[in-house]
């Protein structure tokens, strides 16, 4: 049986993956591709969807090819939309918003206050 990084050691591993930034979604990664670091990002995800200000976006196809968008306030049920959206065989994908709190405006653009 073949295991990446037989050689080095757990820690190692665990150090190396500490250097990933928690806002690193994209997949792109500053160690080598066969650290397999994803469950450290994914936590780091979720730390950061506990937050009030970050939410979870979810695009999905619908059957008849219009494109829903839905925000999430929780990554496990943003998962959930989109597991089922691909087990129906549909294109889905998911990712992480700062929502960020502005001023009403009058349509004259006042404030509403």
């Amino acid at each position: 049986m073949h295991r990446a990084n037989a050689s080095r050691p757990a820690e190692a591993n665990h150090e190396a993956a500490e250097h990933v930034s928690a806002g690193d979604f994209n997949g792109a990664s500053t160690i080598a591709r066969t650290t397999d670091d994803r469950d450290d990002r994914r936590a780091g995800v979720i730390q950061l969807s506990r937050r009030r200000d970050f939410y979870v976006r979810v695009y999905s196809v619908r059957r008849d090819g219009i494109v829903a968008v839905q925000v999430f306030a929780d990554l496990r049920s943003a998962e959930r939309k989109v597991d089922r959206v691909r087990a129906a065989g549909l294109a889905c994908r998911m990712e992480l918003i700062r929502v960020v709190a502005v001023q009403p405006l009058d349509p004259e653009g006042g404030d509403l206050r």
